[in-house]
């Protein structure tokens, strides 16, 4: 399962093996995983989320510089952006979790979204077990940090940002998602009319 993973092109079969693979670990503790196949999908998984991140918010100051875009398929299409991002960043954590099975990267990431103690618990947590790049991935990906910031934290997963709103949609239609480019084709409709 694990080896296949890098592979998958399609997300919902990539969090059934996860999910799968999470099991497997619970039940059978002392399994070993494939060390440098688990680096390899957390790094694929933080470039799906920083590209999702960031193809918002190109859409977003897309339709703030011209709001002839902000129509149907604009809104559509950015919040489909945002649950892909927070797709992959919940993904990212299971894989944490897999990768340091002695921590509970499920508690971490639940209270990401508690209150600000809570927050602030898991921030520390995340500082204290992962190291550089990786822990500032994560940072830039669950955290308020600036554009530039997690700009340059991107850069270390090979992640090129888009600039321009067109090609964003050129690129959007040809996504590895079904969804994706079925609304960004929609969407490029809407503008050509």
């Amino acid at each position: 399962l694990l080896a296949w993973l890098p592979n998958e092109r399609d997300g919902a079969v990539r969090f059934q093996i996860i999910r799968s693979l999470e099991r497997l670990v619970r039940r059978t503790p002392d399994l070993l995983l494939d060390a440098k196949v688990l680096q390899q999908t957390i790094d694929q998984t933080v470039q799906r989320a920083f590209a999702s991140l960031d193809s918002r918010l190109v859409l977003t100051r897309g339709a703030e510089g011209e709001p002839g875009r902000k129509t149907t398929g604009h809104d559509l299409l950015r919040t489909t952006l945002e649950h892909k991002e927070k797709n992959a960043v919940s993904r990212l954590f299971r894989l944490l979790g897999l990768a340091f099975p002695t921590e509970d990267f499920a508690q971490i990431h639940r209270q990401l979204r508690g209150t600000k103690d809570q927050r602030a618990t898991s921030l520390e947590l995340i500082d204290g077990i992962l190291v550089n790049p990786l822990r500032s991935a994560v940072r830039g990906l669950v955290d308020e940090i600036s554009e530039d910031e997690w700009t340059l934290v991107a850069r270390h997963y090979q992640f090129t940002r888009k600039k321009d709103y067109d090609d964003l949609l050129e690129s959007l239609k040809d996504n590895e998602s079904e969804v994706v480019r079925e609304v960004a084709r929609f969407h490029l409709q809407e503008l050509a009319a």
